[in-house]
């Protein structure tokens, strides 16, 4: 706790009269049911969280001028005064999570211009067309665990400055390139633990960090990463995918993670991505077809240097005989592996728990580029003539 903050326990917070050093103060408690009174003009910070607050007067913020960041998470907020935050020329951080609100009056930020950091998580939120149209500063929005299943065309118009949105855990069945037409800034995109079905192209232009994981994505589109280059870490774990395109991510000549652990993928083609520095790749969980095909790929992983995520998990669903065995040549690149996500520290590339139930590979599942479980073993499954060919045939795929 910093010399000019007071965290005190109701009825004492804050302070009367409080010392002229504190700007900031903590009023925490189970107990407290109302919001608390008093607070001095000098005040840059209150926080009121974990209490049983309900509701907050149209004045409860006023002769605040200098109050620059207001956490209200985890009450019992059901409903907020329209006027609530205005006279607040210096807020710039609000967060409104983990509260019972179900609606806001469409005009309530129409004079907090300064903020930059909204969290309205874990809500029950209907959002109103226009709600964020007076936030011209806003550069992170968190609007996760709402249950929504759509958002109106212009919610975002024109919100040009955000920078970070989230929003994971909702029940969104499609994107709508509406809502990203004026967010030129737009970095970092949640939008893990949706329905989502499919990915629009082009309509996410400016991405770096894309997270889709937990979706019920089947397929992708040859161009559904066309309209993003400068994408760097792109989760696509714990999804349905059954095919990957052939060349889908070459384009994506930026990109330093990819996750596909946890799908129904059973083969790839090399190269995967165009590698021209450091690469994390995880397709742990998936039913793989243990041919030449994937042996290709893991060949051209290991000349590239890639960095594998739980390659243990990296098991063949195919032929019968090695349902449930790792290939020996999978381990060709140990001094690169990881054993998790966690060791990268990336809390925008989390970890997938691997599938423990593998699905039967349908015989069209099978081609001339299999070969018999003699073959498998560390110095690989395909003849020189064949992996050349394979080469060649996936280098100008």
């Amino acid at each position: 706790m910093s010399f000019n903050s007071y965290t005190q326990q109701v009825p004492y917070c804050p302070p009367h009269p409080a010392p002229e050093n504190i700007t900031e103060f903590v009023c925490n408690s189970p107990s407290l049911r109302e919001f608390p009174a008093g607070f001095p003009v000098r005040t840059k910070t209150i926080s009121v969280e974990f209490t049983q607050v309900s509701s907050l007067g149209v004045e409860t913020l006023q002769d605040l001028p200098n109050l620059q960041e207001l956490h209200l998470s985890n009450n019992r907020l059901e409903t907020l005064p329209s006027g609530l935050f205005r006279n607040l020329p210096e807020l710039h951080t609000l967060d409104l999570s983990t509260n019972l609100l179900e609606d806001l009056p469409p005009e309530i930020f129409t004079d907090a211009t300064n903020l930059t950091l909204l969290s309205l998580s874990e809500n029950r939120l209907t959002l109103p067309s226009g709600l964020f149209r007076n936030l011209p500063a806003l550069h992170f929005l968190d609007l996760s665990r709402n249950l929504l299943e759509d958002l109106p065309a212009d919610l975002f118009t024109p919100v040009t400055s955000l920078a970070h949105l989230s929003l994971s855990a909702n029940q969104l069945t499609e994107l709508r390139p509406s809502w990203f037409v004026t967010l030129k800034e737009l970095k970092n995109l949640r939008l893990d633990h949706n329905q989502l079905k499919e990915i629009p192209p082009d309509c996410l232009t400016f991405l770096e960090f894309l997270n889709l994981i937990n979706n019920p994505i089947v397929s992708i589109t040859p161009d559904t990463f066309r309209g993003t280059p400068m994408l760097l870490v792109l989760s696509l774990g714990n999804n349905s995918l059954t095919h990957v395109p052939p060349g889908l991510f070459r384009s994506l000549e930026n990109l330093e993670r990819l996750d596909l652990s946890a799908n129904e993928i059973t083969s790839l083609e090399a190269p995967l991505v165009n590698v021209s520095s450091e690469f994390t790749l995880d397709l742990s969980g998936n039913p793989w077809a243990c041919d030449c095909r994937l042996q290709a790929l893991f060949n051209w992983a290991r000349e590239s240097n890639v960095d594998w995520l739980s390659k243990e998990n990296v098991v063949c669903a195919f032929p019968k005989s090695l349902r449930g065995k790792t290939p020996a040549w999978v381990n060709f690149n140990s001094q690169n592996s990881l054993a998790s996500m966690g060791e990268l520290q990336l809390p925008e590339f989390p970890s997938q728990n691997a599938r423990t139930s593998l699905p039967t590979i349908p015989q069209s599942a099978t081609d001339s580029c299999q070969l018999p479980t003699a073959a498998l073993g560390p110095s690989g499954i395909c003849s020189p003539p064949i992996f050349q060919a394979a080469k060649l045939r996936n280098t100008l795929s």
